[in-house]
């Protein structure tokens, strides 16, 4: 099951988001990657960028979202190769 972070958002801003994924880790393994996958309330999704900066992650949301609730997926890849459990984004924009 995911963790949910809940967040608000204008459609107006660009906002970075740390994920800290201390907790998923092992001892003396890292974050390798992350890969993101954004679910919009209607229209195309839009282009999610990360940087991973070992136990945290910082994951870009462009300004210019939809009016509504977005979701963006996010799983690490351990230096293990092991996948982290999934943390989800829930973005609502109201304007």
């Amino acid at each position: 099951m995911a963790k949910d972070s809940l967040q608000k958002q204008s459609s107006l801003e660009e906002r970075v988001y740390p994920i800290d994924w201390t907790d998923d880790l092992l001892t003396g393994v890292t974050v390798s990657s992350v890969a993101t996958t954004h679910t919009p309330p209607s229209g195309s999704a839009a282009s999610i960028t990360n940087t991973v900066a070992t136990p945290i992650s910082y994951i870009k949301v462009p300004s210019g979202l939809a009016v509504g609730t977005h979701y963006i997926s996010c799983v690490a890849t351990t230096s293990d190769s092991a996948l982290s459990p999934e943390v989800r984004l829930v973005i609502t924009v109201d304007y």
